[in-house]
């Protein structure tokens, strides 16, 4: 499958349709202080948020989710709001297509994630659970696709794997879990054969969320993004409350 398409279909954004995805192969690309504050960080968390806790416990609806990320000082650091169709959330559940919107506090897109409809056939590449990162309107080059992450077949373990603009591989996430209850608990992040960090979920009896990301030393703004936009994939594949994936075909 070509990787253009891999590219979404669904960017787009409230002052219209997104312009043509660029490129990143330019040595002389700059991301921006947007996406590079990321690269000084050691770890984020991500938290979901209450916010339609009410109309999914009484009246059953799935509703959009939020999740407040924050830096390793536990500053507010990115907003990631998701955009989906009532009808998806409601049929496909935690399949579901969507964009997710990470903004500051103040209300720049740092980055945008898109997971486009799959059937999750984990055989099949173009198959396969997958989203998209791009840099976001508000970065120094907006609106660029960096990468995607992918749920891979695996015969054990559920794997994750994140690839860069032109289809490389940069990381592979290793799932490892005891039991159903804490299915997906701890991702490992493994470059090169060589762990070099984690994914790791707490409170896994509630049902909002509370990620830690720590990231591989030396990794870019960019990569870190890819990261952050895998962590979401987790949860929506392996936390949902309805229809978790499970790892068999």
């Amino acid at each position: 499958m070509d990787q253009a398409d891999n590219r979404p279909l669904l960017y787009q954004h409230e002052d219209g349709p997104a312009p043509m995805v660029m490129n990143v192969q330019d040595p002389h690309v700059v991301d921006g202080p947007l996406v590079d504050a990321l690269a000084n960080l050691t770890h984020v968390v991500v938290r979901q948020q209450m916010k339609g806790c009410c109309c999914e416990c009484c009246l059953g609806c799935e509703m959009e989710n939020e999740y407040h990320i924050d830096d390793d000082h536990d500053n507010a650091l990115l907003i990631a709001k998701e955009h989906s169709s009532f009808c998806f959330r409601q049929c496909c559940c935690n399949s579901r297509p969507f964009v997710i919107s990470l903004k500051t506090p103040d209300g720049r897109e740092a980055f945008c994630f898109d997971r486009p409809f799959k059937c999750g056939c984990r055989c099949c590449k173009s198959c396969r659970y997958t989203i998209n990162c791009f840099t976001g309107a508000n970065a120094a080059t907006p609106k660029v696709f960096i990468g995607h992450a992918e749920y891979v077949w695996s015969c054990c373990v559920p794997v994750i794997v994140i690839f860069d603009e032109s289809d490389n591989e940069v990381f592979r996430l290793h799932g490892k879990y005891c039991c159903d209850c804490c299915y997906g608990y701890t991702f490992f992040i493994y470059h090169e054969g060589h762990n070099v960090g984690k994914i790791y979920k707490k409170h896994f009896m509630n049902k909002r969320t509370h990620f830690e990301v720590k990231f591989p030393p030396h990794s870019t703004g960019r990569q870190r993004g890819l990261l952050i936009a895998a962590t979401l994939l987790i949860d929506y594949l392996f936390f949902e409350a309805l229809n978790p994936v499970k790892d068999e075909d």
